[in-house]
């Protein structure tokens, strides 16, 4: 099962929601981007990133393990996307959390 069946999975299942409902929560993110990362397992940072943001409660990481474990690289000169995905939100979420302690020490 690839990223695309568990993202399925987990809004249109668990979640009840379909495209539109998506979209909404989204603020209002291409229905048709969320339909198309949503039918294959090529999907974008950009994509993983509001997925966090609106629904901070789904394991993304989970949904691309599947196929993405067997693409570990080969060499120190190959670069895993899902790895660089990973630290690029970790990342980020250090940055957003620097922010707020500064925001709030003023």
């Amino acid at each position: 099962m690839g990223f695309s069946d568990k993202a399925k999975a987990y809004f249109y299942n668990d979640l009840g929601l379909d495209n539109r409902g998506i979209s909404k929560r989204m603020d209002n993110y291409s229905e048709s981007l969320i339909s198309r990362y949503l039918n294959q397992d090529k999907i974008s940072a950009t994509f993983i990133l509001k997925i966090k943001k609106y629904f901070p409660e789904a394991n993304v990481e989970d949904w691309m393990d599947d196929k993405n474990q067997m693409n570990e690289p080969t060499t120190d000169y190959e670069i895993n996307p899902i790895r660089k995905i990973n630290r690029m939100i970790k990342d980020l979420e250090e940055l957003k959390m620097f922010i707020k302690d500064e925001l709030s020490q003023k």
